[in-house]
C-alpha cells in the first residue's frame, strides 16, 4: 500500500509575462514529487515610444527590438514629429505599431523606411515618407503587411515599387493614400509580387511615376488583387518607350476593381488600366466603377485588353482618349497566348476619343458581347462608336454604328440620340452619366432583358421591368439604410 499524499493547490506563478496555473502537487511520502503546471501564453504589452530619435532609449527602433511577437508599440501621448531614420526598421514578428497621426517616418531619401521579412505587420496611423531602395522605397515586405489609416508618400526606388513593393505574403489597405513615389523601373506606387490575396478598401493610389509599367500598381503576383471604393487617379507610366497601365498594369492573375474610380492616368497602352495575357490566365471584374478622363498614346485610353479575360457590368467609361492609336474607351485584342475575351452588360461608355479610330470601342481580335448597354457621343477618325465585330445579347444603344456588326433586332436603331448630360456626381460613390428627360434609354429594357441587374452604378434599386439601357437607372430608389439593431423595437 502506498502511504497518502498531500494535495497542494498553486496559482498565480508567472514565466516571464504569462501566468502559470499549477493543477496541484502530489507529494507521494517515501515516493516521489510530480509538478503539473499550465502555462498561459505570454500577454500581449504596450510597448511606449517617447523619443522622436533614431536609436537610443524610449526611440521607436528600440521599442521594435524590444517588442516580443504580438505587442502592440504606442506613441506618448502628445508625442508628435519627424523621426528621421539613418538605416531601415527591420520587423520580423507580428507587431502593431500604432500612430496618433502626428508621426512621420522619414528614410532621408537615403535608406528605406520599413522592412518586413516575416509576421503580421500593422501599421497605423503613421506617415512613410522619403525613402530610398532598390525595391521598395517606402516598404518593402515579405510578411502580412496591413496599413490602416497611413500616408507612403514621397518615396523613390531606383527599380521597382517606389511606395510598396510586396516580394511575398499580401497586403491589405484600408483607408490608406499611397502617393507621388516613383519607381525607375515598374511599379511607382505599389509593386506586388505577393503570394496571397490582397485588398484595397477606401484607398487612394495617387500621382505615382514609373518609367515602367504600372505606375500606380503593378499587379504581377499571380493572387487575386480586389480593390473596393477606391481612388486610382492621376499616376503616370512616363517614358520615350513603350509602357503599360498608367493606372493599373496586370497580368497572370484576377483583378477586382468595384465601386472605384480610375481617372487621369496615362502611358502607352491602356492609360487607366492594362489587363494582359502574356502566358497566365488573367482576368478583370468591373463592377460599379467608372474609368474617364485617362490618356494613352496609342491603343486604349482607358482600358486595353490584351488577350485576357473582361466582365464589365454597371459601370461608366467616359472622356478617355487614344492619341495616336485605336480605342479611345477600350481596345481590345488577341495576344500571343491568350484571346481576349470581354463580356459588357449594362454600361455606359459615351464621349471617348481616338485620333485614328473606334472612339468608343475598338475590337481588333478576340470576343465582345454586349448587352443593355449605351455607347453613344464618341468621337474617332472613323467609326466614332465601336469597330469591329461583337455578339449582342439584346436592348443596346450604339449611337453610330460605322461598320460595326453584331447587332440583333431588339437593339436600338443607328442613329438614335440619346440625350445625355455630360459626367457628373448622380449619387453613389462615382461619378455617372445620366440620361436626359426623354432619352429613349430610358424604360427600353423589358423584364425577359432585367432579369438579374437589381441595381444600378450607384447601388440604386432597378425595377424588374422596364429598366434602362446604360449604367444608370433614371428615377432609382437608393437601397433603404439598415434597421438599427438596438433601436428596432422603438425602445431608446
Amino acid at each position: 500500500m502506498h502511504a497518502p499524499y498531500a494535495a497542494i493547490s498553486l496559482s498565480h506563478l508567472h514565466a516571464g509575462r504569462g501566468p502559470c496555473v499549477a493543477g496541484s502537487i502530489r507529494l507521494w511520502v517515501g515516493a516521489w514529487l510530480a509538478l503539473s503546471l499550465t502555462c498561459a501564453p505570454a500577454m500581449a504589452a504596450d510597448v511606449v515610444v517617447v523619443s522622436l530619435e533614431d536609436t537610443g532609449a524610449g526611440t521607436l527602433r528600440n521599442a521594435i527590438a524590444e517588442a516580443v511577437a504580438g505587442d502592440r508599440i504606442v506613441f506618448a501621448p502628445g508625442l508628435a514629429g519627424t523621426i528621421s531614420l539613418n538605416s531601415t526598421l527591420t520587423i520580423g514578428r507580428d507587431l502593431i505599431i500604432e500612430g496618433n497621426g502626428n508621426i512621420e517616418l522619414d528614410g532621408r531619401d537615403t535608406s528605406r523606411v520599413i522592412t518586413i521579412t516575416g509576421g503580421q505587420v500593422d501599421l497605423r496611423r503613421l506617415v512613410v515618407r522619403n525613402g530610398f531602395a532598390t525595391d521598395g522605397g517606402g516598404i518593402a515586405s515579405a510578411g502580412t503587411l496591413r496599413m490602416n489609416n497611413c500616408v507612403v508618400r514621397n518615396n523613390n526606388a531606383s527599380a521597382r515599387g517606389g511606395g510598396l513593393f510586396i516580394s511575398a505574403g499580401s497586403y491589405s489597405l484600408v483607408d490608406t493614400t499611397i502617393a507621388d513615389n516613383f519607381a525607375t523601373n515598374e511599379g511607382g506606387g505599389i509593386e506586388d509580387l505577393g503570394t496571397a490575396p490582397s485588398t484595397i478598401t477606401r484607398g487612394r493610389i495617387v500621382n505615382n511615376i514609373s518609367s515602367g509599367a504600372g505606375a500606380g500598381i503593378r499587379h504581377v503576383s499571380s493572387q487575386e488583387l480586389t480593390i473596393d471604393h477606391s481612388t486610382i487617379s492621376g499616376n503616370t507610366a512616363a517614358t520615350t518607350s513603350v509602357v503599360i497601365g498608367g493606372g493599373i498594369a496586370s497580368q497572370g492573375a484576377t483583378l477586382n476593381i468595384n465601386y472605384s474610380t480610375v481617372s487621369g492616368n496615362k502611358s502607352h497602352f491602356g492609360g487607366g488600366i492594362y489587363v494582359a495575357n502574356l502566358g497566365a490566365s488573367t482576368k478583370l471584374n468591373l463592377i460599379g466603377s467608372t474609368i474617364t478622363g485617362n490618356t494613352a498614346v496609342s491603343d486604349g485610353g482607358g482600358l486595353f485588353v490584351f488577350g485576357a479575360g473582361a466582365t464589365l457590368i454597371n459601370s461608366t467609361i467616359a472622356n478617355n482618349l487614344a492619341g495616336a492609336g485605336t480605342g479611345g474607351g477600350l481596345s481590345i485584342q488577341n495576344s500571343g497566348p491568350g484571346t481576349a475575351t470581354v463580356i459588357i452588360n449594362n454600361n455606359t461608355i459615351a464621349f471617348n476619343r481616338s485620333n485614328a479610330n473606334g472612339g468608343g470601342i475598338t475590337a481588333i481580335s478576340g470576343s465582345l458581347s454586349l448587352k443593355n448597354t449605351l455607347i453613344a457621343g464618341n468621337i474617332s477618325g472613323t467609326n466614332a462608336d465601336i469597330q469591329g465585330a461583337f455578339v449582342s445579347e439584346g436592348f443596346n444603344l450604339v449611337q453610330t454604328r460605322g461598320t460595326s456588326s453584331g447587332y440583333v433586332a431588339s437593339d436600338l436603331a443607328n442613329g438614335t440620340l440619346p440625350q445625355l448630360a455630360t459626367l457628373g456626381f448622380n449619387g453613389g460613390p462615382t461619378l455617372t452619366v445620366l440620361p436626359n428627360t426623354g432619352s429613349p434609354a430610358i424604360n427600353a429594357i423589358p423584364s425577359s432583358n432585367c432579369a438579374g441587374i437589381a441595381l444600378d452604378q450607384r447601388g440604386y434599386n432597378r425595377p424588374a421591368n422596364q429598366c434602362d439601357i446604360g449604367a444608370l437607372e433614371v428615377g432609382a430608389a437608393p437601397p433603404a439604410p439598415p434597421v438599427n439593431q438596438v433601436f428596432r423595437d422603438g425602445f431608446e
